[in-house]
């Protein structure tokens, strides 16, 4: 009779972010990122941070200037209202 062996790994990892010199959203005041940081935090592709961007679902900074600052708290609140229940 073959042995069947199931390995499990678990990875944890702490991000910490926080407005150390920046302004915050002008909007709601909340944390500020780039758009790559919020690609990453929320898991979605670029072009979907775009369009909500041009939906003006997300509040960012405004300027012309890059990298674009989006709102975390409101890119949240887009990802939760984006994910199929």
């Amino acid at each position: 009779m073959a042995r069947r062996t199931t390995i499990r790994t678990t990875t944890e990892t702490l991000l910490i972010v926080g407005n150390s010199g920046t302004r915050g959203c002008p909007v709601c005041g909340g944390v500020m990122v780039t758009l790559e940081q919020g690609r990453m935090l929320c898991g979605v592709a670029i072009e979907q941070l775009y369009r909500w961007l041009e939906s003006e679902a997300v509040h960012h900074s405004g300027l012309a200037a890059l990298p674009q600052m989006v709102c975390l708290h409101s890119l949240l609140i887009c990802l939760q209202n984006n994910r199929p229940a």
